[in-house]
């Protein structure tokens, strides 16, 4: 059996391998999954990551719940603490924050646990 460090290497290897093109239709298939949960449907406010190139992308999860007036909260560290702050949905208002992550330019309105 592997360790978790180990399974872990290896499902980042495995991530590293694919091409931008089944990256996109990865992320497509999970953006249309993810949109059409319950959770998803009936929520006011919901929670995505910026994602970095060779992760799934969440760009359709954000345009859908943007589309559907919902509010968009990202995580960002702030100090040794992880905060949800909302998301613009101007792209402009977004600069690369620690390890190369997205984040909003402005992370005034922090968005508590409880509305997410």
């Amino acid at each position: 059996m592997l360790t978790k460090a180990a399974l872990r290497e290896r499902l980042l290897a495995q991530r590293a391998m694919l091409t931008p093109a089944e990256i996109e239709q990865h992320s497509v298939v999970i953006a249309a999954y993810v949109c059409a949960l319950p959770a998803f449907c009936v929520s006011h406010t919901v929670m995505v990551y910026m994602a970095l190139p060779q992760e799934v992308q969440t760009r359709q999860i954000i345009a859908q719940a943007y589309q559907a007036q919902k509010r968009v909260a990202v995580p960002v560290i702030r100090g040794q603490e992880l905060v949800a702050v909302a998301l613009s949905e101007a792209p402009a208002q977004l600069r690369r924050g620690r390890f190369g992550i997205l984040e909003p330019c402005e992370t005034l309105h922090v968005i508590q646990p409880q509305e997410i």
